[in-house]
C-alpha cells in the first residue's frame, strides 16, 4: 500500500491541519493509531516516552478521538518533542485504508510512503533501522 498517494490530513492540538504530504515528504514515518482509553495504547505511549530520543524517524501518534481528549492525553504523556506529534484523525480516515486488527495499529512507512510493515508492539529503533535499509 501507497500511503503518499492517499490523503493522510490530521489536526494538531492548536487544530492546524498536518499532511504527511507536505509535512515530511520523503521521510520514514512510524505511524501509531490509538485510543486515550486504550490501556494497550497506554503502555504503548509510556514506553515510546522512555525510549522517544533513540527514534530517528519522526513518530505520528493519531486518534479520531475529540480534541480535548488527545490535549489531556498528550499533557499526561509529555509528548512535546518535536519527532513526536500527536494528532486527530478527524476525517477517520486511517480506518479506511487500514484494516486493524488490534490497538494501538502501528505501521512504518519507508521515505516514499510505501507501508514497509505493522507491528503488534512497539519496534525499537535498530529494528526500524534495519527494516529501512532494506528499502
Amino acid at each position: 500500500m501507497h500511503v503518499a498517494a492517499k490523503k493522510l490530513i490530521f489536526l494538531d492540538m492548536l487544530k492546524d491541519t498536518v499532511s504527511y504530504q507536505n509535512s515530511i515528504r520523503e521521510k520514514p514515518l512510524l505511524l501509531i493509531y490509538f485510543r486515550p482509553d486504550c490501556e494497550d495504547c497506554a503502555y504503548t505511549a509510556r514506553l515510546l516516552k522512555a525510549h522517544a530520543r533513540e527514534y530517528a524517524v519522526p513518530v505520528w501518534l493519531v486518534s479520531a478521538a475529540p480534541l480535548d481528549q488527545l490535549q489531556v492525553f498528550e499533557s499526561m504523556t509529555g509528548f512535546y518533542d518535536g519527532n513526536i506529534k500527536v494528532l486527530q484523525d478527524y476525517t477517520n480516515s486511517m480506518h479506511d485504508w487500514f484494516d486493524f486488527q488490534w490497538l494501538p495499529f502501528i505501521i512504518l512507512l519507508n521515505k516514499k510512503g510505501k507501508a514497509i510493515k505493522t507491528f503488534e508492539s512497539l519496534p525499537s529503533q535498530p529494528a526500524i533501522t534495519k527494516l529501512l535499509q532494506k528499502q
